[in-house]
């Protein structure tokens, strides 16, 4: 217990070092009793996004496990994720990431409160609502109504089930809608997403809530889908308006793989899996000009996919594989939250099942197009037509496979919910199902070992195949 109180204990003061690092030498060297003493909440919006951002596209766990599990990214070098041979440390990082800042954006959201800015409120809830569904997607049970409660004095928090976390994010995501319409400035100069824009952030919040209930309708107690209609006409307009992150040209601001890839000479590490690419050249669809922009040609001119799970890449697999597209790991490049092309198809899916009206076809088409431009290439010809029913739903979910290209988390968690396109576990791969899940850090189980033995007990044995309720 000593253990485990000096370490959140480390955290949350950490987190407070963070809050007032920005003025408390200022304060001392050149006080103004006509300024004020305390730093407001949008002064620490810009690194919270650029948190975001970094996060979505981290090109360890996130890119290496998830990536390669799904099959859009291949490692020709060092392919323990891809073989499924995964360690608690390897997983570590990641979830201390995820908490930590959630840590940050609670002070964030504390401050606005004090401050009576209800749209920056608002802003703060918005991206822990995203923080807090990426870490039940990717664990299954995990903390959140007792997430980041460092200052109460709580170092151990319970591990909620999925279905009172999605419950929970509804409330939040609605609640910030609304807020987003209440007093407030966001400050344009620190909102490197939105550039204060109101309306955009509230887009963001409903866009977030049709996917959450999307994902959910599986739950046994969470039914939301009466809704979809209405939140559906306060979702992204368009491209313009969807949830992307611009890095900056150089580091430490730049896009991961930019850093971690191109400045190190490690491309050559990452491949274009064989699943993305014959759904792309022709062999599984129809050709796909996006396929030039998620890949670079081979020395030989050619878009060749590394298949999944082998155990020597480049003995058993002699031809050389295409390399992510310049475009995914140059410095400037996005980090993608949520994108318009994916709320459209999720309509799409919508419409399908009969949760909402609207033509199927229509938003199945428009969710096609948007990911194009977003690759800057025209249709040239893709076929977009719908078919409906099953065979509807299951092109829904490999456009959506498709256009979730270089995001990892989210590629894997639709992946799940829709099981398209069917994966072939590779010859070398050390389990006989892709992985539903990623393994607790080993420090929940020692540190926090009575919620984590409850989170197990209810949810199965903590292995990377444990399903997730959404799943069933």
């Amino acid at each position: 217990m000593k253990n485990t109180k000096i370490k959140y204990l480390f955290l949350a003061l950490f987190t407070a070092f963070l809050t007032v690092q920005c003025d408390s030498d200022f304060e001392e060297v050149n006080s103004n009793p006509n300024d004020p003493t305390t730093a407001p909440s949008s002064a620490f919006l810009a690194g919270n996004l650029r948190d975001v951002a970094n996060l979505v596209n981290n090109t360890g766990t996130v890119g290496e496990h998830a990536g390669t599990w799904v099959q859009q990214v291949q490692k020709p070098q060092y392919n323990n994720a891809d073989l499924y041979i995964v360690t608690r440390s390897d997983v570590g990082l990641l979830w201390n990431a995820f908490y930590r800042n959630i840590g940050k954006l609670t002070d964030m959201q504390r401050l606005a409160t004090t401050e009576g800015n209800k749209k920056m409120e608002a802003v703060a809830i918005i991206l822990k609502s995203y923080y807090f569904q990426m870490a039940t997607d990717t664990w299954g049970y995990a903390p959140y109504t007792e997430a980041a409660q460092f200052a109460e004095g709580n170092f151990t928090p319970v591990f909620d089930s999925p279905e009172t976390i999605y419950e929970g994010l509804y409330n939040d995501l609605t609640n910030a809608s609304n807020l987003l319409d209440m007093a407030g400035t966001i400050d344009p100069s620190q909102d490197t997403l939105y550039q204060g824009n109101a309306a955009n952030w509230k887009a963001f919040a409903n866009s977030l809530l049709f996917r959450l209930i999307m994902r959910g309708q599986n739950f046994a107690n969470f039914d939301h889908t009466a809704d979809l209609s209405a939140i559906a006409m306060n979702t992204f307009s368009g491209n313009a308006q969807e949830a992307k992150f611009q890095f900056l040209p150089a580091e430490p601001n730049a896009n991961p793989y930019f850093e971690n890839l191109v400045q190190t000479s490690r491309e050559a590490e990452w491949a274009i899996g064989e699943q993305l690419v014959q759904m792309m050249d022709g062999t599984l669809l129809g050709p796909d000009d996006r396929l030039a922009v998620y890949a670079k040609p081979n020395p030989d001119g050619n878009y060749v996919g590394l298949p999944a799970g082998l155990n020597e890449p480049g003995i058993d697999f002699p031809t050389e594989p295409s390399q992510i597209g310049t475009a995914y790991v140059t410095a400037d490049s996005y980090a993608y939250f949520i994108t318009y092309a994916q709320v459209q198809l999720l309509k799409a899916e919508a419409v399908e099942k009969g949760y909402m009206g609207g033509s199927a076809a229509t938003f199945y088409a428009d969710g096609i197009a948007a990911s194009f431009a977003n690759n800057g290439v025209g249709l040239n010809g893709y076929n977009t037509a719908y078919s409906g029913g099953a065979a509807g739903l299951k092109q829904i979910a490999e456009q959506e496979y498709i256009a979730l290209f270089m995001q990892p988390l989210e590629a894997f968690a639709e992946w799940r919910r829709t099981g398209f396109p069917v994966l072939t576990v590779g010859p070398a791969a050390v389990l006989n199902e892709v992985p539903s899940r990623f393994l607790y850090p080993i420090e929940e189980e020692s540190l926090n070992a009575a919620n984590y033995q409850a989170a197990i007990s209810a949810q199965g044995a903590d292995v990377l195949t444990t399903h997730i309720a959404w799943m069933q």
